[in-house]
Parts: structure tokens; C-alpha cells; sequence
């Protein structure tokens, strides 16, 4: 679940919690939203180190779609209420997996890199946008 520049769920749900006063948001899909800025400071740090291989990397912790996007509501303020729904009652273009958390358990334990929680990594990407 990455976010940053361009289109991606983060930025939706600020945009639709503007505009609507309620928004439905699947509870039953879990990932690890990830800021494209750390996933490019964990490529720095793998690619100035001497490791090598196969390396998963996103910021920590497990949440699902619905847990984030209340929490991207409730720290900017903004006057709308998110409703959950299941997958089957949210129609998309692509069949979503319904859980994706990565771990970084091999760049840290080769002392490569450490990131830091979903909850900072979207707070301070929603106050970059503003």
C-alpha cells in the first residue's frame, strides 16, 4: 500500500472526506501502508551497504483499510464519517488480496534499516501536502 506522489488511497480519502460526509471504506483487507520517501531511504541505505538479496520493506505495523483511512480523518480534522463495508460489497476493477503486511525482519536484522510506524509516516505526509 504505498503512497506519496500521484494517485494513491491516502490522498483519495482526503479528497472524498472533503467532499462527502460519509465515505465507505472496506474493514476486511489489512496491510502496511507504506511512504514512498522511507521505501527510497531503505533502497539508499540497502544499496550503500554490503548486503545483497531479496528484502521486503515497508513502515510498521498492520491496519486495515478502514483503520487507516478513520485515522487519516480524524488527525486532519475533517467533518465525515467513515463507514465499514467487506470486500464483496465494494466493487473495483481488481480483485483485492485481503492481507499484505511486510515485515523488514532481514534489513534489520543485518542492522540495514529500520523503519518507523504507518501512523508518523502518513502524518507527516499529510502535513507535507497541505
Amino acid at each position: 500500500w504505498l503512497y506519496g506522489d500521484g494517485n494513491n488511497f491516502v490522498k483519495k480519502i482526503v479528497e472524498r472526506a472533503r467532499q462527502e460526509k460519509v465515505i465507505k471504506v472496506v474493514d476486511d483487507q489489512f496491510g502496511s501502508p507504506t511512504y514512498t520517501y522511507d521505501l527510497a531511504e531503505a533502497l539508499l541505505a540497502i544499496a550503500k551497504s554490503e548486503v545483497y538479496g531479496l528484502y521486503h520493506f515497508a513502515n510498521t505495523g498492520v491496519v486495515s483499510r478502514f483503520q487507516e483511512a478513520n485515522f487519516i480523518i480524524e488527525r486532519l480534522k475533517l467533518d465525515a464519517e467513515v463507514i465499514p463495508v467487506k470486500t464483496e460489497e465494494y466493487v473495483t476493477p481488481a480483485e483485492r488480496p485481503r492481507y499484505t503486511p511486510l515485515k523488514n525482519y532481514l534489513l534489520e536484522l543485518e542492522g540495514v534499516f529500520y523503519g518507523r510506524d504507518w501512523k508518523s509516516a502518513i502524518e507527516e505526509f499529510l502535513f507535507k501536502e497541505r
